[in-house]
């Protein structure tokens, strides 16, 4: 497990996919190691392991314990695929989580002022509510929101 976490924080994910592989071949009930292995290779797999990844962590999406990341890592390949609509489902599945950080908030905003989806001001009205939690999130989508020039917002 630390060998795979540490490979992952070195973007090594070959060594990942290796370590946690072999945590699954020991421990093949382990959600957690399964859940590890199936985020390492939504984002370094194709064709079937890949199919295999996403319908794990899409299973995974519906336990607590792990539903949030799930979602998190589903969105990004489904960004990383311009599955736009797939996307959007991840990502706003994400939100109603209460687990979604404000650059999850603003990853979602950012696919809709991409696709010009109808929703965007009403989200962007809950990222300002939501950032009012803390001095660091207001920083974060004040700074997002200047950038987009959407300052006077």
């Amino acid at each position: 497990d630390l060998a795979g976490l540490l490979a992952i924080a070195q973007q090594n994910y070959p060594k990942a996919d290796e370590a946690f592989s072999e945590a699954v071949a020991l421990k093949p009930d382990s959600d957690e190691y399964r859940f590890k292995l199936a985020v390492v290779r939504v984002q370094t797999a194709t064709g079937e392991e890949l199919r295999q990844s996403r319908e794990t962590l899409s299973r995974m999406s519906t336990n607590a314990v792990y539903r949030a990341d799930a979602l998190r890592a589903l969105f990004a390949e489904a960004v990383r695929r311009k599955a736009d609509a797939e996307a959007k489902f991840h990502s706003t599945g994400l939100l109603q989580t209460g687990k979604a950080t404000m650059a999850d908030r603003i990853n979602h905003l950012i696919l809709l002022r991409r696709t010009s989806d109808r929703g965007f001001a009403a989200s962007l009205a809950e990222a300002k509510s939501a950032a009012v939690a803390s001095r660091a999130s207001v920083a974060e989508l004040s700074r997002w929101m200047c950038h987009q020039g959407l300052a006077r917002d």
